[in-house]
């Protein structure tokens, strides 16, 4: 089930019906802040105190409550007597001490707790707000076990009339079950205090599980709903409320933004930087946390995202939200992800290159699969690429307004093309600029990069899936920034998938959707079924051999497994060794599987290593993964090497061994001519260079030496 707070109070929660918002919708995405929208009316207790810019409303999700015979409690916390759940009147002078763990035989308890004071100038001692009142003249049952231990009789007093002759008193050395019958008599809250009867006297009671139910008797005691959620308790979202609608009947219909919101609060100066990515990053949020509050303030956490050679530049001489600088100069340039981790009250900002969670549910069609869409744009093509580099400078070292162009290595032309594309799409340009590109050479490798994506029309999926942890608790839940499975053989998907945006109806979760991050590119849509038969991430198990050793704490299991497959259009052998460890608190597991496969023009051998972690930690299960997958293919008589999602492939031809980096040549060894020449944009020699009988070597004291050797 869902539930909101706002500010700490229970806002709603399905069980609870005085605690009612009406159409509540929460907008997740990975890297972005989300959104959290519902309508509150007037009845509800806290529809006054929830405040624009300043409320904290917060979103979860948890198993229901177990609650055993009986009413349902509304008292929360209902066994918990400590200052978290008590109000003490220091502001009177009394001082309060909490005893937890305290046996009663009498009553069978043995996590009773003990309160005892001291002081004051007024009778109360200490006291509770419930809940918020219901209609004037509904009628309750206050409950408590108490035993008074003091030398003078104790009261338990409502701040509502007790009806039907009760009384609250409690005699010294009473041991009892207090029944109080109350009717609501129009006040906004329900009290609960701890009284003595001269404001002289001391408190010294023991208390044990109290409960408040609607109704004329008292039933079993049984947890409220806060209390009984034995299970998983996942904060999904977390922000302030951004803006409020009144409506036609004074409803409020309130929209929420999530944390990382926080960063357009405040603004990062003009600046140039040259560094690591970590230390851009950190510099942002430097200038932020001076701005704002301490609540709206970051650390950093881990950065995983990187530029090739950990060096970037970046400047302006604007002004601009922090939010902007951070989506403009570091998330469209680098990719990556930024997400908040909550830890002891302070958010963790990481900027992540990918995700290493894995949901264990698979998304599955004939069992939660409900609904896919695949979208393909083809509004981002571009066939033609203008590249601009560094901005140049003058003989007095000073920038000009021109920049760094590719004409001087690309024949006077000032842009990069592809033919193909030209020929499928026709003339598309668009530019693109580097800040921190000064060499032409170096210009023109990066424009040829980034046109061989820019070519691809991107494609994306969405999917309507119904969340079977909602009604299974064993079954893992589906989360933002975490990969999970989608098996769906109609629509050609076996694959992992990043879950990129969540969409959740909290009073339909089985209107749920999901965007998974299998956005791929294709130079034609028809590419993704070829692609498919040479980029399979599966592990084919349809036969096992198990041999299990087990005790009460660790199994251990290896498994051995062959299979092979063949259909019209490839062979395939799979030799898998496995070996899993599980315990009570994780499961350990580790395969290497090698697969060969043949098609109709191509030979491959598959190399897959998969290691995985599963935690378990407050019921929240998640997988951390690390897949390695290798190939060598054999394609019209060329052997090509290389690593899924690994930019840089090994081409070997007849005549030549060619380095490439996104499909783009970056470096050769050629034999035309018969000529041995090895050709490379930029080289960095890290000893000792030797040509013929001569040498550059390098000295201790930082110098280089041109010398003959022999």
């Amino acid at each position: 089930m869902y539930t909101v707070y706002s500010d700490g109070s229970l806002v709603y929660a399905p069980n609870v019906p005085e605690l009612k918002i009406t159409d509540p919708k929460l907008q997740l995405e990975a890297g972005m802040a989300g959104s959290f929208d519902f309508a509150i009316y007037p009845s509800h207790p806290l529809y006054a105190q929830i405040k624009r810019l300043t409320s904290i409303v917060e979103v979860f999700q948890e198993d229901p409550p177990i609650n055993g015979n009986g009413g349902r409690n509304l008292w929360l916390k209902s066994n918990t007597f400590d200052s978290s759940t008590l109000r003490v009147r220091s502001e009177l002078g009394v001082k309060a001490t909490f005893a937890p763990g305290i046996s009663v035989p009498e009553w069978g308890a043995t996590d009773a707790t003990r309160i005892q004071t001291t002081g004051g100038t007024e009778s109360i001692k200490v006291y509770k707000f419930l809940i918020a009142m219901p209609p004037k003249g509904t009628h309750f049952v206050l409950s408590l076990w108490i035993k008074n231990q003091a030398e003078k009789r104790m009261q338990i007093l409502p701040n509502e009339p007790i009806i039907n002759g009760g009384s609250g008193w409690v005699e010294p050395g009473e041991s009892k079950r207090l029944v109080l019958a109350i009717e609501a008599s129009g006040q906004t809250h329900f009290q609960c205090m701890f009284s003595t009867e001269s404001v002289g006297d001391e408190l010294d009671i023991v208390v044990w599980r109290g409960k408040a139910e609607k109704g004329n008797k008292p039933t079993d005691w049984t947890p409220a709903p806060e209390d009984g959620a034995t299970g998983r308790k996942v904060r999904l979202f977390r922000g302030r409320v951004l803006n409020d609608k009144i409506g036609f009947r004074n409803e409020r219909m309130i929209t929420c933004e999530g944390e990382l919101a926080y960063f357009n609060d405040s603004i990062y100066r003009p600046y140039s930087y040259a560094g690591s990515v970590k230390g851009f990053l950190q510099a942002i949020i430097d200038s932020h946390n001076a701005q704002v509050e301490e609540q709206k303030r970051f650390v950093l956490g881990d950065v995983t995202v990187t530029d090739p050679n950990d060096y970037i530049v970046r400047s302006s001489i604007n002004a601009d939200k922090s939010w902007n600088v951070m989506q403009d100069k570091l998330a469209k340039m680098l990719g990556g992800y930024f997400m908040i981790r909550r830890v002891e009250g302070i958010n963790c900002l990481d900027y992540l290159a990918d995700s290493d969670r894995k949901s264990n549910q698979v998304i599955r069609l004939g069992e939660n699969l409900l609904d896919l869409q695949k979208e393909i744009h083809g509004e981002d093509i571009v066939t033609a690429l203008i590249p601009y580099g560094a901005k140049l400078e003058d003989t007095e070292g000073n920038e000009i307004d021109e920049r760094v162009t590719i004409e001087p290595v690309n024949d006077g032309i000032d842009y990069v093309y592809d033919a193909d594309a030209v020929d499928l799409y026709g003339w598309v340009f668009d530019t693109q600029q580097w800040d921190d590109v000064t060499q032409p050479q170096n210009l023109l490798t990066k424009a040829r990069q980034e046109l061989a994506q820019r070519i691809l029309m991107g494609v994306s999926l969405e999917i309507q899936a119904v969340d079977l942890s909602m009604t299974d608790r064993e079954i893992d839940d589906l989360r933002v920034f975490e990969y999970v499975k989608v098996d769906s053989p109609v629509h050609l998907l076996d694959d992992y998938m990043l879950v990129t945006k969540l969409d959740i109806d909290l009073f339909n979760p089985q209107n749920n959707t999901l965007s998974l991050g299998l956005d791929y590119k294709t130079f034609t849509d028809q590419q993704r079924q070829t692609d498919s038969a040479i980029k399979d991430i599966q592990i084919l198990t349809p036969g096992e051999i198990r041999q299990e050793l087990s005790n009460a704490v660790t199994q251990a299991t290896t498994v051995l497994q062959s299979s092979i497959e063949q259909t019209d259009s490839a062979i395939r052998l799979d030799v898998s060794d496995t070996y899993s460890t599980k315990s009570d608190l994780e499961d350990y597991s580790r395969s290497v599987a090698t697969q060969f496969e043949q098609t109709s023009d191509a030979f491959d051998f598959n190399f897959n290593t998969l290691t995985e972690k599963i935690t378990n930690l407050g019921g929240d299960t998640q997988t951390q993964f690390e897949d390695i997958r290798k190939y060598i293919r054999f394609v019209d008589g060329d052997i090509v090497l290389g690593q899924v999602d690994n930019p840089f492939v090994l081409e070997i031809r007849n005549d030549r061994i060619s380095f490439l980096q996104d499909g783009v040549e970056v470096a050769y060894l050629s034999n035309e001519g018969d000529t041995q020449k090895l050709y490379i944009n930029d080289g960095e020699i890290i000893r000792s260079l030797k040509i013929g009988n001569f040498a550059f070597t390098p000295r201790e004291n930082g110098n280089l030496s041109f010398k003959k050797v022999t």
